[in-house]
């Protein structure tokens, strides 16, 4: 009876994983659109006050409603100051220390390009300032859909693409490189 438990738990929590992702799909008539998680409400809690609020257009403010302060996401320089939509995943190894002047929050968000072109962007609130510390293109032609999901144990963002038919495509690991101050794939796989 114990070990059906076991399984049922993991069946459950690779449910929550993979079905909270955020994600974009494709429709007949545009490019590619967001898939939202928050069907219900477009505030997304992101812990310590921190919250990302949805505007139309799938354009997000950062609230840190524990000092009344509310930041628009700035968007990456390689999309020229464009974002076709914004859709967070966090967290990515945030560093909180209130009772001290070094408090840190850093958080992941993809952004859609003029295209059909997919951004991961790193992005770190200080202090009541927010910074884009950068960002690394992870989809040149989305097939249909793709997935982000933070990795806690190794401090990594996957990315997964779908085909039309909903098939796996493609799969990378990204991960914030603090010696070239950039992020970098560290491992991709390809359906065949």
């Amino acid at each position: 009876m114990k070990k059906w438990n076991y399984i049922l738990a993991g069946v459950l929590s690779s449910t929550l994983i993979f079905g909270g992702t955020p994600g974009f799909a494709q429709n007949k008539t545009e490019n590619v659109t967001m898939q939202g998680t928050n069907s219900m409400s477009t505030d997304k809690p992101i812990g310590y006050g921190l919250h990302l609020w949805r505007n139309p257009g799938f354009k997000y403010t950062l609230e840190d409603r524990s000092n009344n302060i509310k930041l628009p996401i700035p968007v990456p320089e390689e999309l020229k100051g464009e974002s076709g939509g914004q859709e967070p995943i966090t967290p990515a190894l945030p560093h909180l220390d209130f009772s001290s002047d070094d408090s840190k929050y850093e958080f992941y968000m993809f952004h859609r390009g003029s295209g059909r072109e997919v951004y991961l962007q790193l992005l770190q609130y200080e202090k009541g300032k927010l910074t884009s510390l950068g960002a690394i293109k992870v989809a040149e032609d989305v097939p249909n859909r793709i997935f982000g999901f933070y990795n806690d144990g190794r401090n990594s963002i996957y990315v997964l693409t779908l085909d039309t038919m909903g098939e796996l495509n493609s799969s990378a690991e990204y991960v914030w490189d603090s010696e070239t101050k950039k992020i970098i794939k560290v491992s991709e796989l390809k359906a065949q």
